[in-house]
């Protein structure tokens, strides 16, 4: 496809962009990562608990706390991305604003990047499809908007995957090691990646005909490079071996526990809260560095009982996230902004039945697609042991256009040459799979 044709879907993804920022966009750097960008701007460190003048524990702004308490509970990329910006453009609704139109252009870029990607893999056509369900599909125009993680995640996986697949296709060191520090970052946005690394390093060993170690070892030390200062602050910080987040303890009890529904509590009608016994414990807590590490240890600990003591319960939950995470949230009242709307579930599943065909027929080269299937397989197993929410489905949500794409065309000409009798010698333009 020519370049032209590229920068027609650049612009025209971030004309569809820039007038939903400037309309429904946030206006604010809201809940923790407000109060993570303050107290990095305000040499409080890389903090979200506080330690007030009573002594409390305090998950809000002060402006002159007695402590501030170290964090590991968000990964750091993209809150160090908003500390960057206030830094330089101050803290005002214009770097907001200006935030938003950097994640629109980053926006734009995914359509290039997942065309590229489905290029490699696919063919042209599919990759024009896929380019053009990425730069309309209403849940990815409306993300540029929103103060999200997401923005980056999305961006750095898809960076990612070409890389490694401009490594098969070429079989060139370099594009392993720029694959690593991609891994690197994405491991520093979005923490549970890190289950996808030996996957990875399978997937390197199987596509490549020479050279495994020296590939496999350029990708591991790239990524040790951009990972190992963040376990090396929160080892100096905690002092403890935190490797990646304080975080997976809580959000583990968030799907596992008497009164889970699949879904994040504050997500839920009403929401739902630790046994008090654990809340005396948790208010007990002492407010030094190891904070952190005490309640996540008392989240753990809950969520572990509950799996040991109700197995039919957590298979019975399991089965409910999966069916969040590939359908519709059912039986519960579910209030995460914007999941009931048309503009969230229409396109979801008008393009799953293309999916599906799409994902069937690609099984006749499972390997060409191990990647791919390596993605879906382990997003969802992740999905049904922790919780679901709707943002979850965006870090696989590029990968099933392709799949959705190819299910189009084979449905398409199957229907053709069944039904239209003047179709049926016809050669197809582009080859299958």
């Amino acid at each position: 496809m020519s370049k032209k044709t590229l920068i027609f879907i650049f612009f025209l993804a971030l004309i569809i962009r820039i007038p939903i920022v400037i309309t429904s966009g946030d206006k604010t750097l809201e809940n923790e990562f407000c109060v993570l960008v303050h107290n990095l701007l305000n040499n409080h460190g890389y903090s979200f608990f506080s330690v007030d003048n009573n002594e409390e524990i305090v998950q809000h702004i002060i402006h002159n706390p007695r402590a501030s308490l170290p964090t590991a509970t968000i990964p750091p990329v993209y809150p160090l991305f908003l500390a960057g910006m206030c830094f330089v453009f101050g803290t005002g609704l214009d770097v907001v604003i200006l935030i938003e139109i950097i994640q629109a252009l980053i926006g734009a870029m995914c359509c290039i990047i997942l065309y590229w990607i489905v290029a490699l893999k696919f063919n042209e056509r599919s990759a024009f499809v896929s380019a053009l369900l990425f730069c309309f599909y209403p849940i990815l125009v409306y993300l540029c908007g929103q103060i999200s993680a997401a923005n980056a995640y999305v961006f750095i996986n898809l960076v990612l995957l070409f890389l490694l697949f401009k490594g098969e296709k070429t079989e060139k060191t370099r594009w392993f090691f720029l694959a690593g520090l991609a891994f690197g970052l994405l491991l520093l946005s979005r923490a549970e990646v890190i289950v996808y690394a030996p996957f990875i390093i399978l997937w390197i060993s199987l596509v490549l005909c020479t050279n495994r170690a020296k590939r496999i070892s350029a990708f591991a030390v790239a990524a040790l490079i951009v990972w190992a200062p963040w376990v090396y602050r929160n080892y100096r910080r905690f002092d403890a071996f935190v490797p990646l987040t304080t975080q997976g303890g809580y959000n583990l009890w968030q799907g596992q526990n008497p009164q889970a529904t699949g879904t994040r509590s504050q997500y839920t009608d009403p929401p739902f809260q630790i046994s008090p016994e654990k809340r005396e414990k948790i208010l007990s807590l002492r407010p030094d560095v190891r904070y952190e590490l005490e309640l996540d240890k008392i989240y753990m600990n809950e969520a572990l009982m509950f799996m040991t003591k109700h197995p039919t319960e957590v298979l019975k939950l399991a089965l409910r996230k999966f069916i969040f995470y590939w359908g519709y949230y059912w039986g519960i009242k579910f209030t995460y902004p914007g999941a009931r709307s048309v503009a969230y579930w229409l396109p979801w599943f008008i393009l799953l039945p293309f999916f599906m065909i799409g994902l069937i027929h690609s099984m006749r080269d499972v390997r060409k697609y191990y990647l791919f299937y390596l993605y879906f397989i382990l997003s969802t197993l992740i999905a049904m042991l922790f919780f679901v929410i709707p943002r979850y489905r965006l870090f696989i949500l590029p990968l099933i256009f392709p799949f959705a794409a190819e299910g189009f065309f084979y449905l398409f000409t199957y229907c053709a040459r069944n039904f239209l009798p003047t179709y049926t010698n016809r050669r197809p333009v582009h080859p299958p799979y």
